[in-house]
């Protein structure tokens, strides 16, 4: 009986030496994870702002092309109208003074 007690007791203590070792594995693997969580953060933090930076920057080219491209249409009808006009306004004023002399 005595050497039954001592194995249960044996087993015990081996069993006890167990769960103490796995409860250290569980709190450095914990930590581990912690880490390894800031790490990715910090990592996608600093990719997402990148992403963001280099979307800013391709929306800021196209709209400066968008404006550069109504600037040069708005430029190109106004010398459209200017040369209209320049070509006409003789024949329009003589047109109107001939309709309101009639």
């Amino acid at each position: 009986m005595k050497e039954l007690i001592s194995s249960v007791i044996a087993l015990d203590k081996k069993a006890q030496e167990d769960i103490t070792s796995l409860l250290k594995e569980k709190d450095s693997l914990t930590l581990s994870l912690k880490k390894l969580q800031s790490e990715l953060e910090t990592k996608y933090a600093k990719k997402t702002a990148e992403m963001l930076l280099e979307v800013r920057e391709a929306k800021e080219h196209e709209y400066e092309q968008a404006v550069k491209e109504v600037i040069k249409s708005a430029q190109d009808k106004a010398a459209f109208i200017q040369a209209n006009y320049d070509a006409n306004k003789d024949k329009w004023l003589d047109e109107l003074l001939a309709f309101c002399l009639k």
